[in-house]
């Protein structure tokens, strides 16, 4: 029996490398095949591993290699856009609405039409089928709920909160990041500049903290450290789900919001794959794994059964007059958080809106 066991641990061990040599080769194919791939590119404004993390899969079963190029601030996107204008790069963008105007404006975009986007309520796309919209983030009252309940009303507008004034509000810093900057545009855009800044003034007093983080006012508010906080949908959902004692409140007569849409890029290769790519972003399946990745925004596509349907500002289908936002900011920063004018107007009113 021992004559045979050289043999035997011989031919073993032939087995063995052939084994683990086909497995190298199986991997080495299959890194062959992802680098043959046509390459699907997206230029965005969100975080680059958000969007991998959500469009990677989809990327591998339509059989593309995704490619995803983030900008810190839309003028950048559009900057690049500009510079590649004979040769496009980029299939699509996904970004935020004003930079989705302005680079309709610029000639920048191609026309996108599908069903699933004639879906898709008229605000929350362009009126000539450039961009689409794809899930949107409205701003929402977070009020402590045990704190409540010793109120004679819970403010349900925004009006509300100024005549209330014995509330204790939270909020982020407008010039801390995106979505308060696109507040405070949207407050001035539907109700005029003065009077965007004559509210915020009379609001100020009531301010026990403009906080550098979208979370932190919620967590304020639940914590019994404000009465209300004002933030995104988003971020006040995921402390609901956290099971936090607070409670959402939507502006009745409307709030602001902030919008992410798609577009095709004019020239831009790959479009038949790029419109798939859209189609699939406005798909109950991309809904399903935003929620898995905690994207949480509201669909804007309606056929998704996700409610509320919050009732949101009219703003305009046009791009807004460039450093409108940045003159605004300096003025709420100067006149208001350092006091050192009291700003003029009577604040906003919100029956303007109710029309």
């Amino acid at each position: 029996m021992r004559r045979y066991a050289p043999i035997f641990l011989l031919s073993l061990c032939l087995v063995m490398v052939a084994f683990v040599g086909s497995l190298l080769l199986s991997g080495h194919a299959d890194e062959k095949t992802e680098e043959f791939l046509p390459e699907l590119m997206i230029y965005t404004t969100l975080p680059a591993e958000t969007v991998q993390s959500l469009l990677t899969e989809e990327a591998q079963k339509q059989g593309l290699k995704l490619q995803v190029r983030s900008f810190s601030t839309s003028a950048d996107l559009l900057k690049q856009l500009q510079q590649e204008q004979q040769t496009p790069q980029a299939s699509f963008i996904l970004t935020e609405r004003m930079a989705l105007l302005r680079a309709k404006k610029e000639k920048r975009l191609q026309e996108f039409l599908s069903e699933e986007a004639d879906l898709v309520s008229d605000s929350l796309k362009d009126e000539d089928d450039f961009w689409v919209g794809l899930w949107y983030d409205p701003y929402v009252f977070v009020v402590n709920r045990d704190a409540a309940k010793q109120w004679k009303s819970v403010p349900n507008d925004w009006e509300d909160i100024v005549k209330q004034s014995e509330l204790r509000v939270a909020m982020t810093d407008f010039l801390a990041a995106e979505a308060p900057a696109q507040l405070m545009e949207q407050l001035s855009e539907v109700y005029g500049s003065r009077e965007c800044l004559a509210y915020l003034a009379k609001l100020h007093p009531q301010v026990v903290r403009y906080a550098k983080f979208l979370s932190t006012p919620v967590r304020m508010a639940g914590m019994g450290e404000a009465d209300l906080a004002i933030t995104p949908y988003s971020e006040a959902e995921k402390y609901v789900r956290d099971q936090f004692p607070v409670r959402l409140v939507w502006p009745e007569h409307g709030t602001a919001y902030m919008l992410t849409g798609g577009a095709l890029v004019k020239g831009g290769p790959m479009q038949s794959e790029a419109k798939k790519m859209l189609d699939w972003l406005l798909s109950p399946a991309c809904a399903q794994k935003r929620e898995a990745i905690s994207l949480l925004a509201l669909p804007a596509n309606p056929e998704i059964q996700k409610t509320p349907r919050p009732v949101l500002w009219e703003l305009r289908d046009e791009a807004l007059p460039e450093g409108m936002r940045q003159k605004q900011l300096e003025a709420w920063l100067q006149n208001i958080r350092l006091g050192l004018k009291a700003p003029e107007g009577n604040g906003i009113r919100m029956e303007e809106q109710k029309k």
